[in-house]
């Protein structure tokens, strides 16, 4: 008969099998991963959630003012337009209100600021560290969000120059994998970091599957990241 002490090294060590082997359950501990497939509108919509209704809450900061202020973001109803199928995005702050407009492809995320402007690809799939795409916008109204001054085409100036924090960037490219915490201690676990660099500054923003965009940093630099001149962190999110 095996004694306790056998057994219990018998189990350890499939455990640890089991644990190099597979991962853990608990994605928290293992997060690291290199890439995560998918080319699905299905898919698409898990990593930046369109579902009418669907709200996410950001707290936001600026460098500049060192002031900050409640964000709030919502999906509305989707509705046709030049038979693409849109999602209204619609942002509030304080008494200002903005809305701008997202649809997905088989494989890609895409933001307008009005109908019929030339769209920003904001994320593409697969997402593999180190892949790179085009943003095939061509929008220079992002500059007030670094200045802060009134966009002319917006309500509230800011911020508010878009209801994402979106730039007119060559390309965007896949960072890193991995988990990020947010200020307020909140975990999240295989977020993916998108980045894009302007020429002078650098933009990241933090996805994560079933929850959307959970940080975002505008106007980085190597001495300020993981801070910038705008940061956004997520405080809450749901319908």
């Amino acid at each position: 008969m095996k004694s306790l002490r056998e057994i219990s090294l018998f189990i350890a060590v499939v455990c640890m099998v089991v644990f190099i082997g597979a991962g853990c359950s608990d994605d928290t501990i293992v997060t690291y991963v290199d890439s995560i497939p998918g080319a699905s509108q299905s898919q698409v919509e898990s990593f930046f959630p369109l579902s009418s209704g669907y709200t996410t809450i950001y707290n936001v900061s600026y460098q500049s003012s060192g002031t900050s202020e409640i964000v709030t973001f919502r999906a509305g109803d989707k509705e046709q337009f030049q038979s693409v199928e849109l999602t209204p995005w619609y942002g509030f702050s304080n008494s200002t209100a903005d809305t701008g407009y997202f649809y997905t492809s088989a494989n890609a995320l895409y933001y307008m600021k009005h109908l019929g402007d030339s769209p920003d690809k904001v994320l593409e799939f697969p997402l593999s560290i180190g892949s790179s795409w085009d943003s095939d916008g061509n929008d220079d109204i992002y500059t007030d969000i670094i200045t802060g001054e009134e966009d002319s085409l917006g309500t509230g100036g800011g911020i508010y120059g878009k209801t994402f924090p979106t730039i007119s960037a060559v390309q965007y490219i896949i960072s890193e994998i991995d988990g990020v915490t947010l200020e307020n201690g909140v975990f999240y676990s295989k977020a993916v970091l998108v980045s894009t660099y302007n020429g002078n500054k650098t933009n990241y923003y933090w996805y994560v599957n079933g929850v959307g965009l959970v940080r975002y940093v505008i106007g980085a630099t190597e001495v300020s990241f993981p801070n910038g001149d705008v940061v956004g962190e997520l405080v809450q999110y749901g319908y």
